[in-house]
């Protein structure tokens, strides 16, 4: 929605992860597939995803 980081931000991660998991194919939603990319490198989520053991 912006620059700045909401809530919305963290759960449209999770639900992206539970379309992974699904094997649900977003590549013809490449502004989606982008910020998944985006927040995978994040560096607070790759810490949370370790202490989560979700990596």
């Amino acid at each position: 929605m912006g620059s700045a980081f909401t809530p919305a931000d963290a759960y449209l991660f999770v639900v992206l992860r539970w379309a992974q998991a699904m094997h649900i194919n977003l590549s013809h939603l490449p502004r989606v597939t982008a910020f998944k990319t985006r927040m995978d490198a994040r560096p607070a989520v790759q810490k949370a995803m370790k202490e989560e053991g979700l990596n």
